[in-house]
C-alpha cells in the first residue's frame, strides 16, 4: 500500500536552550531525562516468562534456551526457527543488536516486509517478543535494536502482508539511527482508504522508539506505521526524534491507515515533526492520556474521515485527557480542514507561549453536529497578527456539544473563527455567533506549578482555587457531574508514559474502555 501524502506547509521554530538538553546528539527535554528514564528495570517471576531466547552471541543451531539462545536472524521470515515462535514468548536477552546490514529474508528492500518478522499467534496465545535480562527475566529496555542509514527500506520489526496479528512487542528499544522509514510495521493488510481493517490483537507497549530521518518527498514516515488493524493498542511508549526536513507534515511518531478502534494511550511523544496521525480509512481511534512536547507541525493530525465520508464503520474518534505542550506553530490539532466523521475532543490541555502566529485548535466540520468539544483548556499567548492569533476555528452548526472550555490568549483580536464567516475578538461575541459556549470562560487557569516547556505533564495540574477547578461537566452537558477543565480532571492519575518496568502478564489483558461518559 502506498504511503499517501498529506500536503501542508513545512513549519519550523526555535527551541529554547532552557527547554532541552543535548544527549548523544539528540535534543531531549531536561525533565524527561530523569534517572529512571532509561532504567533497566527487572522483575523476577515465579515461572519462566519466555519459551525461547535470542542473544547477541546466539546461534540459530541452538535450542533457543536462555543458556543456548538463538541469534537475532531467527526472527527473519525465512529462518527455520521463525515458525516455532508462533504463539510463543521470545525474550531478547540484554544487549545491542546491530541489524543495519540485515534485510527481510523473503522480500529484501520491500517496505511492507520487516527485517524481523513476528509470526501470527492466537487470541489465547499471542506471539510475544520482549526485553529480557541475562538471567531470562523481563527487563524493560535491556534489549536494543539499532538500524541505520545504510539500511534498505524494510522496516525493523513487525508482520508481513497476509499475517493476521495477535502479537506483542514489549519493552524493547528501537533506534533508527537515521533510517529513512518506519521502525515498526504493524501489518499492511488494510481496509483501504474508506474502511477500517480487521487484523486483531496487535500491541506495542513499554518501548522506546527514536531516531528516523525521512527523505523521499511524498512518502509518509513514522516510528510506528499501522495499516489494517482492529483494536491495536499503543501504550506506555516513549517516542521521539522523528524528522523529515523537506516535508515535516509527512513524518510522525505514529501513523495509521485503514484501522479501527486503535487505542493510543499513556505515551510520551516529543521532538517529532508530527505526533499522532489517523489518516485515510480509520474509525474509532482513541488518543488519550498522552504527553506531547515540541511537535512543530502539530500534535494530533487527521481525525477527519474525509475519504469515506465517514469511513466504515463510522465510529467517532476520541481525543481526550492529553497534555499538548509547545507544539505546532500552525496548529495544535489539525483535522485537515474539515471533519466528515464524529470527533469527541474533551479534557485536553493545550499550552503554547511561543511568539508569532499560532492557530491553537482547528475543529472545522464538513457536516452538522460532528464535533463534541468540552472541558478543554487552551493557553495560547502568541502575539502574531492577522489570521493566527491563537485561533480556535469551528464551523457553524458543525458541533453538537461546545461548552465548558477555558481560553487564555495574549490577544483576542481574532481569537475565534467560524468557517466561511468572521472572526470574533471576545468570548461574548463568540458565544453570540456560535450560539454555544454558555459556560465557557476566559482568563488564566492558574496551574499548580510554574510552567517550563518540556518539563512533563504533571506541572499542568490546576492550583487550588483555579477558576477551572470543578468548572467542567462530564459529557459536556449541564446535567453532567462536575469535573475540572483540562487534562487533569480530578480523576486522571497518569498522563504520558510511566518508566517503572513490570513483568508482562502471561495473557495480554483487554484494553481499557476509553469512551465519552
Amino acid at each position: 500500500m502506498a504511503r499517501k501524502p498529506a500536503g501542508s506547509t513545512p513549519i519550523t521554530r526555535a527551541v529554547s536552550r532552557r527547554s532541552v538538553l543535548r544527549a548523544g546528539g539528540i535534543l531531549v527535554p531536561a525533565a524527561l531525562v530523569a534517572p529512571s528514564f532509561f532504567a533497566r528495570v527487572a522483575r523476577a517471576a515465579s515461572a519462566p516468562l519466555f519459551d525461547f531466547y535470542i542473544s547477541t552471541s546466539g546461534s540459530d543451531q541452538n535450542p533457543g534456551t536462555v543458556s543456548q539462545p538463538w541469534a537475532i536472524t531467527s526472527l527473519q521470515d525465512t529462518n527455520g526457527n521463525n515458525g516455532k515462535m508462533a504463539g510463543k514468548r521470545v525474550g531478547l536477552i540484554a544487549g545491542t543488536y546491530n541489524i543495519a546490514n540485515m534485510r527481510s529474508g523473503s522480500q529484501p528492500g520491500d517496505y511492507q516486509h520487516p527485517v524481523l518478522r513476528v509470526p501470527t499467534g492466537s487470541a489465547s496465545a499471542p506471539s510475544y517478543v520482549g526485553s529480557s535480562d541475562s538471567s531470562g527475566n523481563y527487563s524493560r529496555g535491556a534489549a536494543v535494536l539499532v538500524y541505520g542509514t545504510s539500511a534498505g527500506v524494510n522496516p525493523m520489526i513487525g508482520q508481513n502482508p497476509g499475517d493476521r496479528g495477535y502479537w506483542t512487542l514489549d519493552g524493547v528499544e528501537l533506534n533508527g539511527n537515521g533510517y529513512a522509514g518506519p521502525l515498526i510495521n504493524l501489518g499492511y493488510t488494510t481496509g483501504g482508504y474508506t474502511s477500517g481493517g480487521t487484523v486483531p490483537g496487535v500491541i506495542v507497549r513499554n518501548c522506546h522508539l527514536h531516531g528516523i530521518t525521512g527523505s523521499p518527498v511524498g512518502n509518509n514516515e513514522a516510528l510506528i506505521f499501522n495499516a489494517g488493524t482492529s483494536g491495536a493498542i499503543i501504550t506506555n511508549n516513549v517516542m521521539h526524534d522523528a524528522h523529515k526536513p523537506a516535508q515535516p507534515d509527512h513524518c510522525h511518531a505514529y501513523l495509521e491507515y485503514g484501522c479501527q478502534g486503535t487505542q493510543i494511550t499513556f505515551n510520551t511523544i516529543y521532538n517529532c515533526d508530527t505526533g499522532v496521525h489517523a489518516k485515510a480509512g480509520c474509525s474509532g481511534t482513541v488518543v488519550a492520556n498522552n504527553y506531547f512536547y515540541n511537535c512543530p507541525t502539530c500534535a494530533v493530525q487527521g481525525m477527519d474521515g474525509a475519504e469515506g465520508n465517514p469511513n466504515t464503520p463510522g465510529t467517532p474518534y476520541s481525543v481526550h485527557h492529553n497534555v499538548i505542550d509547545s507544539c505546532g506553530a500552525s496548529h495544535q490539532c489539525d483535522i485537515n480542514g474539515q471533519a466528515y466523521q464524529g470527533l469527541n475532543w474533551y479534557n485536553n490541555t493545550i499550552y503554547n507561549t511561543q511568539t508569532g502566529s499560532v492557530a491553537a485548535l482547528d475543529l472545522r466540520a464538513g457536516s452538522s453536529s460532528l464535533i463534541k468539544s468540552y472541558n478543554n483548556l487552551v493557553v495560547c499567548t502568541a502575539n502574531g497578527t492577522g489570521q493566527y492569533m491563537g485561533t480556535v476555528a469551528l464551523s457553524s452548526g458543525g458541533y453538537s456539544v461546545l461548552d465548558y472550555n477555558c481560553y487564555h490568549f495574549n490577544s483576542f483580536g481574532q481569537a475565534f473563527g467560524l468557517s466561511g464567516s468572521s472572526t470574533y475578538g471576545s468570548l461574548s461575541a463568540w458565544q453570540s455567533a456560535s450560539r454555544a459556549e454558555t459556560h465557557s470562560m476566559t482568563g488564566s487557569p492558574s496551574f499548580a506549578s510554574s510552567i517550563q516547556a518540556g518539563a512533563g505533564a504533571a506541572q499542568f495540574k490546576l492550583a487550588s482555587g483555579s477558576p477551572c477547578a470543578g468548572a467542567g461537566r462530564v459529557g459536556g452537558s449541564s446535567s453532567g457531574a462536575a469535573c475540572n477543565i483540562g487534562a487533569w480532571d480530578g480523576t486522571v492519575t497518569q498522563i504520558g508514559a510511566s518508566t517503572t518496568g513490570t513483568a508482562p502478564p502471561a495473557v495480554v489483558p483487554d484494553a481499557p474502555n476509553l469512551t465519552v461518559s
